[in-house]
């Protein structure tokens, strides 16, 4: 197929694949998922790869999802059985974990939600030096979804840590907690990807492939399979129930703009429902007296977090409204 969000080539005379993820400008947001497949297929198919590459050009690995997409295009279908469909083909689909041969991540810049995941899914990670990583997703209203891209890969305190707080930790905390192979300088993350690459190569392709498949099999053993269908149904549940999707918040969230939303996400405003709708609320009379569109971000940043704390403080307040 024609490749438009991704370049695919191989190089050392085939033995070596590189899939370079190619939304720059987006900071490789919203890659299509049909052309990640596609690659993989093609290294699939050729018995010559025997290591592939999985990187990202210009300022980032993966950003995730392209929110500025979403909130035009919308997330996903508003009927519940549809959306469910929509996440087990989309959300949670094997990519990577699906190829035949040794993956590794070239990580720099950002590794976020979906970009996460995908980088989680290779068999070995290397990354540059001050890489910002983490699931994110879950500060806005994406439901838990990364217990099983962690399995067994990093001690249980250092993953609760993570999973609780979504925040992004640089690559030497990852590689601390065994999540990352190995960390190095920028300009040395090239040298370094090819160099494992080639080393792998140079192993019977054979004797690989089964090293693979033996560790596939001792994961599914240990209850990989598991983790990743109970981590689709929880996913599914988060989304329906928190909600940055809902039609009438992605309209909002339209209007106020992704600087606004990177803003309110970081602050806290989507902690709770009804936190969320009075944010937006006071944030939207905020825009109407800066003309339709935030010039001030001082101000932009006081209304989201004078909105926080006027939920939280109001009388009779008992909790947050989960629902």
């Amino acid at each position: 197929m024609e490749y438009k969000t991704i370049q695919f080539e191989l190089q050392d005379h085939g033995e070596i694949a590189r899939l370079r993820f190619n939304r720059p400008d987006q900071m490789n947001s919203g890659i299509s998922q049909e052309e990640i497949r596609a690659a993989i297929q093609e290294v699939n198919k050729d018995n010559r790869v025997r290591v592939l590459i999985v990187s990202g050009n210009g300022r980032a690995f993966s950003a995730g999802g392209d929110m500025t997409r979403t909130v035009e295009q919308g997330a996903h279908p508003p009927d519940p059985i549809a959306f469910r469909e929509d996440h087990k083909e989309k959300a949670h689909s094997e990519f990577f974990s699906a190829c035949r041969v040794p993956t590794i991540a070239q990580v720099h810049g950002y590794a976020m939600a979906m970009g996460f995941t995908l980088m989680a899914q290779c068999d070995l990670i290397i990354a540059a030096e001050r890489t910002q990583i983490g699931p994110y997703g879950g500060r806005f209203g994406d439901g838990p979804q990364f217990g099983g891209y962690l399995f067994g890969s990093m001690p249980l305190r250092k993953f609760n840590e993570m999973v609780y707080t979504y925040r992004l930790m640089d690559a030497e905390e990852w590689c601390k907690a065994g999540f990352i192979n190995k960390v190095v300088p920028l300009d040395k993350l090239e040298e370094e990807t090819l160099s494992l690459a080639r080393e792998i190569a140079n192993i019977n392709p054979l004797i690989t492939r089964l090293q693979k498949e033996s560790i596939k099999l001792t994961l599914d053993i240990m209850g990989y399979d598991t983790a990743k269908r109970s981590e689709h149904l929880f996913h599914v549940m988060g989304d329906n129930n928190v909600s940055a999707w809902e039609p009438k918040i992605i309209e909002k969230r339209r209007e106020l703009g992704m600087r606004w939303f990177n803003h309110a996400v970081r602050a806290g405003a989507f902690r709770d429902i009804e936190t969320r709708d009075h944010v937006i609320e006071e944030s939207y009379k905020e825009l109407q007296r800066q003309n339709g569109t935030f010039t001030d971000i001082e101000s932009m940043d006081r209304v989201i977090k004078e909105s926080i704390e006027a939920i939280r403080s109001q009388e009779g307040w008992n909790g947050p409204k989960v629902r």
